[in-house]
């Protein structure tokens, strides 16, 4: 860590949403790389905002929208 210098960096959008690594999808939805994979190839995840030839992001929006549509666990 570099003195000065927040712990963390986030890249945030032009409209303001925070875009979100890969990495910070998976902890915040819970599922694997390959589970992740499984979602975004049959088109029931958003899709990656990509920034760069081997830079994606998932605008924090949407995963959050995504997730509020997942069907309520029952007892």
């Amino acid at each position: 860590m570099i003195e000065g210098l927040p712990d963390k960096i986030y890249l945030i959008a032009p409209d303001g949403d925070r875009l979100l690594k890969m990495a910070e999808v998976i902890e915040r939805v819970s599922i694997s790389p390959a589970g992740l994979y499984l979602k975004m190839n049959a088109g029931t995840f958003p899709k990656a905002v990509r920034l760069g030839p081997n830079c994606v992001r998932w605008r924090l929006s949407e995963v959050n929208a995504w997730i509020a549509e997942l069907p309520q666990a029952t007892r």
